[in-house]
């Protein structure tokens, strides 16, 4: 079992279709997987994203000057 997350994987988008919903999705596990070879140096063959399992969404929030 393998659990990763990381910041900024993708673009957020509007939810207004269970379409757009998909491909939020499928964008979503896509970057993930093009992260797990760039920041672990994991490749894609051994990590599919047809065997990934959203396990949530989370949103941070941070202080900021700007």
């Amino acid at each position: 079992l393998l659990v990763y997350t990381s910041l900024n994987t993708s673009m957020e988008l509007p939810f207004s279709s269970a379409h757009c919903v998909l491909l939020h999705i499928i964008g979503v596990r896509n970057a993930a997987q093009r992260k797990l070879l760039d920041e672990l140096g994991i490749p894609a063959e051994d990590v599919p994203v047809d065997e990934f399992t959203t396990l949530g969404r989370i949103l941070y929030k941070a202080p900021s000057d700007g």
